[in-house]
């Protein structure tokens, strides 16, 4: 995997959409009329807000999925080139909206509860994938769509890319598989050296915890990759193809204020951590650390300012001795 001394561009590939969101004290009955304490837009889709993340972390990104056109799509990606994201190539779908989704977001749990509607957008076809020049990267990041046959010729792409490299000029491939649909995604768990799957998606495959998930998991994973779980506030887990179980306590932010996005902050923080070399488990450690306290903020800024902080305890001691 890639480290601090091979520092490339990742490349995120998935969605961008934009997101309303509503604040309510707490979420209303069924016919009810409820103002709410307050409303914003920001933008969304877990690639798009990863992409978001890592820039803040550190790395070089670049965002690559489908676009619309039209005041929300400007809005959403102006967020991400404004933290010097770059969208050199994303694809522009005209006569389509912006996938949105209406989120309400519920003091009294923390919960957040999300409508999503596409727009009309199509999945991202392969085809686009062959614009990019495959030098520029040194990891690859893919949200699972519903476009899975495209994911796998991607794959083949990336795979075909790196046959023709030496070991360390090879581009790291990390796959998040989260939503629970029965369409095959489970056959990308052997395409990736860094796999995250949800707590969701285990659950919807029959695993009621991440150690089963892991161990259930495990022996499809290609050599030299890692299986990841994360679990809510039950932490994550982790293992290589060493077999070595990692296991990672949640961190608490105190007060919750905002849970939207908290799996896309873990994901963000683990791909930053093993970019920059600190290992499995300080990874994970570290993406748990920082999702703990992106559920005590509105949004996402000021997470590269948190991260200065965790990295030179991320694999030091218990959480608790170190305040996080």
């Amino acid at each position: 995997m890639a480290s601090k001394q091979r520092q490339k561009r990742v490349l995120v590939v998935g969605l961008i959409c934009l997101d309303i969101i509503n604040t309510v004290d707490k979420y209303p009955s069924e016919d009810e009329d409820k103002r709410t304490l307050s409303h914003r837009w920001q933008r969304g889709g877990n690639a798009a807000n990863q992409s978001y993340i890592l820039s803040q972390l550190g790395s070089d990104v670049e965002f690559f999925g489908n676009v619309a056109t039209g005041e929300g799509a400007e809005f959403a990606l102006n967020t991400l080139r404004q933290q010097g994201v770059a969208c050199d190539h994303v694809i522009v779908n005209k006569g389509c909206r912006i996938p949105t989704s209406y989120v309400t977001c519920s003091l009294e749990t923390g919960s957040r509860t999300i409508v999503h509607n596409r727009g009309g957008m199509p999945e991202l076809s392969a085809e686009y994938f062959k614009c990019l020049c495959l030098d520029e990267y040194d990891w690859v990041h893919f949200e699972t769509r519903r476009n899975i046959k495209d994911i796998h010729e991607m794959l083949d792409m990336v795979d075909a890319y790196n046959k023709t490299k030496p070991s360390a000029e090879k581009i790291t491939v990390s796959i998040e598989i989260e939503k629970p649909i029965n369409d095959g995604r489970d056959g990308l768990i052997r395409r990736a050296d860094v796999i995250f799957i949800s707590k969701d998606y285990a659950r919807f495959i029959g695993y009621n915890s991440p150690t089963d998930a892991i161990n259930g998991l495990i022996s499809r994973v290609r050599p030299g990759g890692c299986l990841i779980s994360p679990w809510g506030d039950a932490g994550a887990q982790a293992m290589g193809t060493d077999r070595v179980l990692v296991d990672v306590k949640a961190t608490n932010p105190g007060i919750v204020v905002d849970t939207l996005g908290a799996g896309d902050t873990f994901v963000a923080g683990v791909v930053q951590g093993l970019r920059d070399g600190v290992g499995l488990r300080g990874a994970v450690r570290l993406g748990c650390m920082l999702a703990g306290y992106k559920c005590g903020i509105e949004g996402y800024n000021g997470l590269g300012d948190r991260w200065r902080k965790i990295v030179p305890v991320a694999d030091v001691g218990p959480l608790q001795e170190w305040g996080y």
